[in-house]
């Protein structure tokens, strides 16, 4: 398979929200070739996966305990979020006045929020898409919408080995002239693992890593990590 194939793929896993029920025993990590399930859209990483071998890759303890990684190609912008419990996952992406939320569980997920003169508001809730953990056509049409509608895709915490979620995202997304994002992991809503590690602001809001979107929340984009997209 050509390294643009595989470069054009996204992954993650993550933790069930108000939106997902949370499994009653989450199963043992593994680095077995088991863990590895591919198609055009999604591949949950085992730590092998090529893309991450060959390409420049910037890698970021998350508070706590868990790991980021980040690198790019022409087109898209891949996040990796991994951790050793079952969770799930949120990368904040800023562009001007607007911040988008991308939340990955057991299903996925876009919040807006949008800046005006009294702070960030609501713009668009969370709806809930692609739980569908298989690769038939019908699920492949649905993550291929998605992506189409919300700029991103990723895995969702129903597969794979269930410790990491990777997130494909249009750098279009991103404000070329500060492309900045935040990370988080998080087993407990109260106690989530994030990157960079000076967060303090409503990313870290439990309600919103629930995900049930508070109409008005206070972000400040400015403190999250600036990255190298060029």
């Amino acid at each position: 398979m050509s390294r643009c194939r595989r470069m054009a793929r996204a992954v993650l896993l993550v933790l069930p929200l108000t939106a997902c029920a949370q499994p009653d025993s989450p199963p043992t990590p593994t680095t077995s070739s088991s863990d590895l399930v591919s198609s055009d859209l999604v591949i949950v990483p085992d730590g092998r996966d090529a893309e991450w071998e060959h390409a420049d890759v910037d890698s970021y303890d998350l508070t706590e305990s868990g790991s980021v990684a980040i690198t790019h190609d022409d087109r898209y912008v891949y996040v990796a979020v991994r951790d050793d419990v079952f969770g799930w996952a949120h990368v904040y992406v800023p562009h001007g006045g607007t911040v988008r939320v991308l939340h990955a569980s057991a299903a996925l997920g876009t919040a807006t929020y949008g800046l005006s003169a009294d702070g960030w508001r609501l713009q668009e809730p969370f709806e809930w898409g692609v739980r569908d953990t298989t690769f038939s056509a019908e699920a492949e049409a649905e993550r291929a919408a998605f992506f189409a509608d919300h700029g991103w895709v990723a895995n969702t915490n129903r597969m794979g080995s269930r410790r990491a979620i990777e997130f494909r995202i249009d750098k279009d997304l991103f404000d070329p002239s500060a492309p900045r994002l935040a990370v988080l992991f998080a087993e407990d809503p109260e106690a989530p693992h994030y990157w960079p590690g000076g967060l303090s602001d409503a990313t870290l809001d439990p309600d919103l890593i629930r995900g049930a979107a508070p109409e008005r929340i206070a972000f400040d984009p400015r403190t999250w990590a600036e990255v190298a997209l060029d």
